[in-house]
């Protein structure tokens, strides 16, 4: 079996996947803090995700609109080169 790196779009489609806290992402997106802190400012920044504070001064992370569309045509991409591999 073959494994390669995963993409930067692979790595932001897994986080947008997971959403919700920052611990959540770093998880679905299998990477250390310092990773997920880098791609979660670009994920902000590039409007794909939303931080919304808590009560209790943690950040949660919703999904935009753009967010959806970016997650809707990734997994479009990787369906139709999942019958290619």
């Amino acid at each position: 079996m073959v494994t390669t790196r995963r993409s930067s779009l692979e790595i932001m489609a897994d986080m947008l996947r997971a959403g919700g806290t920052k611990t959540a992402m770093m998880y679905g997106g299998n990477l250390s803090y310092s990773q997920t802190v880098k791609y979660l400012k670009h994920l902000v920044s590039s409007g794909l995700l939303e931080a919304e504070a808590t009560a209790r001064g943690r950040n949660l992370f919703h999904l935009t609109p753009k967010g959806q569309k970016f997650l809707e045509i990734v997994e479009a991409v990787e369906e139709m080169t999942a019958d290619a591999a």
